[in-house]
Formats: C-alpha cells, sequence, structure tokens
C-alpha cells in the first residue's frame, strides 16, 4: 500500500457551499464488495445520546451507504477510558474485514488537563497517542478499516474561549496532536479527516461556506435556537457542524478506498435540513401561500437554469439538492393543500390560482405570449422563462378542470371564439400564426 501526504485542498461546488479537505494519508485501499457495516468509537462528538445535535458523523455517513450502524462510541470517553472499557476489543470481538470504523477521540483529554495546557505543559499527549496507537493497532490488525478524525484548534472550542485559559497553549497542543495522528496514521496506513485545518479553513471566510445564504457561526454562540451556529453546547458541533465535518468524512474516505460507487455527497440542501430550516412554499413568509410565492418560484427556476447552478435552495421544495420544475409542482401539491377546499393540487395552467383553468387564465397567457417574463400568474406555466405555444398547449390540456372535484367550469362565449383560433395550437409558432384572431 503506498500512502501519499495531502494538506489543505479546498473544493468549491457549484452551489457555492466550499469544504476544506484535510486527508492525512492518501491511502487507496480496495474494495471490491464496498464495505458491510459501519462502527463508531470515542467519545460524545460523535454519540449523540439525546438526539438533539445529530446525525452524527458515522450515522450519516452508514445512511449514505445503506449501511447499519454499531455504536461503541460514549459520552465522555477520553483516550484511557476508550481503552478501560474495551470499546476496541468489542469492535473485533463482533466485527471484522469490510468494516469501517470511525473514530474521533481526544477532546477530553485536552479538556481534562486545561490547567497544564494552560502553563504549558503537554504531557498528557504522550498518554493519548500511546492509547490511539493501542485502539488503532488492534482494530488494523483484525482487518478493520478505520479512518481518524483529527481535533480542530481546541481554543475556539466555545467551552475553552470562555474559560479564561492561555488560547495560545491550547493552539500549540492541538497542532502537536494533529501531528502525531499524521504519525500514527502513517504507521498503520490509514487516512485521516484533519479537522485542524478544516475549521480554520472556515473560521478564516465563513461566508464562502454559507447555507442558504447565512454564513455558519463559529462560536462561542450556540442553542438550539442558533440553526446556523457550528456548535449546539459549548462543547459539542452542532447538527451543521457534524453535516460540514461528514462531507470532508465522505471525500476522504472516497478517496482512500476504492469502493464500488462512491459515497453521495451532502449538498447544500442536507445542511439546510439540519439548520433545521423549515422549507415552506409561503417563501415571502407573509402567511400566505399565493402568487406572489409562485412568481418567485418561476424566477428562482429560470435564474438557476439559466446560470447552470442548483439555485437558491430555499426553494428546494422536495429537497432534491436542485431548484427546477419538480419543485414547481411540489408548491402546486402543498399549495392546493393549504389553499383549496378539496386539498387537490392546482393545475398546471390555473395562473390566477382560483382553483380552476378557465377563460381569465387564458386571457393571462395570451396577453403576455411570446414575452420572456419567468412569472406563473403571466402564463409562463413550465417555467422556462417565456411564454410560449408550449405553455398554452399546457393550459388547454387542463381546460374547464377544476382542482375542486366535481366542479367544471363553462367555457365563457368570448373565449369559445378565441379558440376557434388557438384551440389547435401546440407550438409557439403556430401561436404567432393566430397573432391578430
Amino acid at each position: 500500500m503506498s500512502c501519499t501526504l495531502i494538506r489543505s485542498i479546498v473544493r468549491c461546488a457549484a452551489l457555492h457551499v466550499c469544504v476544506a479537505i484535510f486527508v492525512g494519508s492518501l491511502c487507496t485501499v480496495a474494495h471490491g464488495g464496498g464495505f458491510t457495516h459501519v462502527i463508531s468509537l470515542g467519545d460524545s462528538t460523535f454519540h449523540d445520546s439525546a438526539g438533539n445535535r445529530g446525525p452524527v458523523v458515522p450515522q450519516q455517513i452508514a445512511d449514505r451507504m445503506g449501511l447499519p450502524l454499531t455504536r461503541y462510541a460514549q459520552g465522555g470517553a477520553t483516550s484511557a477510558s476508550l481503552i478501560s472499557t474495551g470499546q476496541h476489543t468489542a469492535a473485533v470481538a463482533n466485527h471484522g474485514p469490510e468494516t469501517l470504523a470511525m473514530m474521533w477521540i481526544g477532546g477530553n483529554d485536552f479538556l481534562n488537563n486545561g490547567a497544564a495546557i494552560s502553563f504549558g505543559n503537554y504531557s498528557f499527549l504522550d498518554d493519548l497517542e500511546a492509547n490511539v496507537n493501542t485502539a488503532v493497532s488492534t482494530l488494523v490488525a483484525d482487518g478493520l478499516d478505520v479512518v481518524l478524525f483529527n481535533l480542530p484548534d481546541l481554543a475556539l472550542v466555545p467551552a475553552v474561549q470562555t474559560s479564561g485559559l492561555n488560547l495560545s497553549n491550547f493552539t500549540t497542543a492541538s497542532i502537536d496532536w494533529r501531528n502525531r495522528l499524521e504519525a500514527i496514521a502513517q504507521t498503520y496506513g490509514v487516512p485521516v479527516v484533519d479537522q485542524f485545518d478544516n475549521v480554520n479553513v472556515l473560521t478564516a471566510n465563513p461566508a464562502a461556506f454559507a447555507v442558504g445564504g447565512i454564513a455558519p457561526i463559529l462560536g462561542p454562540a450556540f442553542g438550539t435556537d442558533c440553526g446556523h451556529c457550528l456548535f449546539a453546547d459549548p462543547i459539542h458541533p452542532s447538527s451543521l457542524g457534524q453535516g460540514f465535518i461528514s462531507i470532508n468524512a465522505i471525500d476522504t474516505i472516497n478517496a482512500n478506498f476504492n469502493l464500488p460507487s462512491p459515497i453521495s455527497q451532502l449538498n447544500e440542501t442536507d445542511l439546510l435540513l439540519l439548520t433545521g430550516f423549515d422549507f415552506s412554499p409561503d417563501f415571502d413568509q407573509d402567511g400566505h401561500i399565493d402568487a406572489t410565492d409562485v412568481d418567485a418560484l418561476v424566477e428562482q427556476i429560470v435564474q438557476a437554469a439559466n446560470s447552470g447552478t442548483a439555485g437558491d435552495v430555499r426553494f428546494d421544495l422536495n429537497t432534491d439538492g436542485v431548484v427546477n420544475v419538480a419543485d414547481l409542482d411540489e408548491w402546486l401539491v402543498m399549495a392546493g393543500a393549504a389553499n383549496l377546499p378539496s386539498g387537490g393540487a392546482y393545475l398546471v395552467g390555473d395562473a390566477n390560482l382560483d382553483g380552476t383553468v378557465d377563460g381569465v387564465d387564458f386571457v393571462a397567457w395570451n396577453s403576455n405570449k411570446f414575452r420572456s417574463l419567468p412569472a406563473w400568474t403571466a402564463g409562463d406555466f413550465n417555467a422556462n422563462g417565456t411564454i410560449d405555444g408550449v405553455d398554452f398547449v399546457a393550459w388547454n390540456a387542463h381546460k374547464f378542470s377544476s382542482s375542486d372535484i366535481g366542479a367544471v367550469p363553462e367555457p365563457m362565449v368570448p373565449l369559445a371564439i378565441l379558440l376557434i383560433c388557438f384551440g389547435g395550437i401546440r407550438n409557439s409558432i403556430a401561436a404567432q400564426h393566430c397573432w391578430r384572431c
């Protein structure tokens, strides 16, 4: 197995979510059949007993691979208690090759030695190094595939920032631990997700990591009402924080293991879901799901298509990672359920959203035909930014139909006359021949 060090790679996706990736050792390992199980070892960073700051990284990885997860990580664990409680020995007793073992440990070692660190005493790192070496050697010897997670600069953790301790010494100790963990990784040929570099890159430019237009808040702010905070409390990463770590972990795993297919990456919509964002069809949050909202959605769909990006994920109603006409379909369902007596979806062609596709909607289309105007209420029913014969065909397919079951409107006389000309239109070219009818 050959291993190559890689440091500070920055990936910027089309969604403008930039992720710093650090891989301590890049070692490609063949996995013809892929992994069959995921296990977690370490402390409460990987064990969310209360269920209010997850899914934690191993859970997200397991879910994306469709694999079972066994949790050996324990809240409050130090590297010493990881060994004494036998997290590593339990893992090898129950699992073998094709098991992905993810380990995050060391945070409590730092916190428990805060005073010593503040005075420049870093001797605890010797024990931390020895304990991690024991755990990794045990796992690797039994054929498990190990991914190690480094710690961020502990001086950036809210509990340390507000402690009054010497922050620069915490940074020094964090760098020392990063280097020691790299050496362990090199010894056993396992990769490291280095959160020290990752968090530093994020801290340097939070705006580059904006989710739904909002930059993440590093700290010391935290709390259940702070979806964009990276800490859920003074110590633990929030759900969003776990999401950012997961992105780095997925890239590390995909780069280091020759899997049958790469693990699918989190997109900006996934991250926005982790903030607790409510994907409501009431985009302007005025309490009404109405024409203003659908026109705003159509405009966003057109902008995304024209720019070749995923678009503003706040409009991604079906949470598939891209703003497109599927979200318009979802809006029609959600808005109809909220507004119409029948609860049925609004029909394509219902420009004024009164529940019926009729002559009033035709007049809206006819008044704007052959214009570049991304607006549902003006007749752009397919959300392509142009009101043309295709939109007429959509209206024609539903004419005199209602979202309210059983309601069949009568055609208006002026409309009946217009339909003599427009009834056979199937595209915008044919529509132009009927311009003066």
